[in-house]
């Protein structure tokens, strides 16, 4: 128990250090250099072909973890009976 109360102790610091940093530094703009931005692909089509792509592999990816663990979770071991 006294390291979970660590733990939250030392998320509290953090948290208002994140709080007291914006709280200061709020006035300042934030500088976008809109103009070093750089598309990565000429084509929008072979760009969302890439992004469709990336996206159907997590999501089967994601599948497979979840079909793994609802089977890891419904295995069944053989009861032995004792006789008598």
């Amino acid at each position: 128990m006294p390291l979970f109360k660590a733990a939250a102790v030392v998320a509290l610091i953090l948290s208002l250090g994140n709080v007291a940093q914006h709280t200061f530094f709020a006035d300042e703009a934030l500088d976008y250099n809109y103009d070093a931005y750089k598309d990565t692909y000429d084509d929008p089509e072979v760009a969302y072909k890439q992004v469709s792509s990336a996206l159907m592999m997590l999501s089967e990816g994601i599948n497979k973890s979840q079909d793994q663990v609802v089977r890891d979770s419904v295995k069944v071991e053989p009861v032995r009976v004792m006789k008598e």
